[in-house]
């Protein structure tokens, strides 16, 4: 995509602010207009295809789901505490874990919110290699987040 005066909002997965917003608003209107244009002629550029993916990538710095508040976030979050991880599979790509590689506003969120650290299902490998790889330091960690949740 060529340069974006909001590159910075593309790579951060952080809210445009309002004055932000509306500079998105009339470059997406601009964008789409231009594109309209491209459209219009019977041999359309390769400028196409460039111009959709600026409209995708600038539409979504204008999803809601980048204005929710971490408060809310954290509640949200809170339903996940009971999905119940396998910690000896070292999956840290199911909840709570992943939650805080979204963005820097879900990480605050899930770091604060205790009670989605406070359950783990320990199980005993079917494996004895398995013993050496067991990741007590996800434990260690879990345990820490979850603070005095009950």
């Amino acid at each position: 995509m060529q340069h974006s005066p909001f590159g910075y909002l593309l790579e951060s997965h952080e809210p445009p602010d309002e004055g932000e917003a509306v500079l998105i608003c009339r470059l997406l209107d601009e964008t789409r207009q231009r594109l309209l244009e491209i459209e219009a002629v019977p041999h359309p550029t390769p400028d196409l295809d460039e111009l959709e993916r600026c409209i995708k990538a600038h539409t979504a710095l204008l999803s809601p789901i980048r204005r929710v508040p971490g408060e809310l976030l954290s509640e949200i979050f809170t339903h996940l505490s009971e999905y119940k991880r396998k910690v000896g599979d070292r999956n840290k790509d199911a909840p709570p874990w992943h939650l805080g590689h979204v963005c820097k506003t879900w990480r605050n969120a899930a770091l604060s919110t205790s009670l989605l650290w406070r359950r783990i299902k320990i199980y005993e490998p079917q494996s004895p290699a398995l013993h050496t790889i067991y990741p007590l330091s996800m434990i260690e960690t879990q345990l820490a987040r979850s603070g005095n949740a009950t």
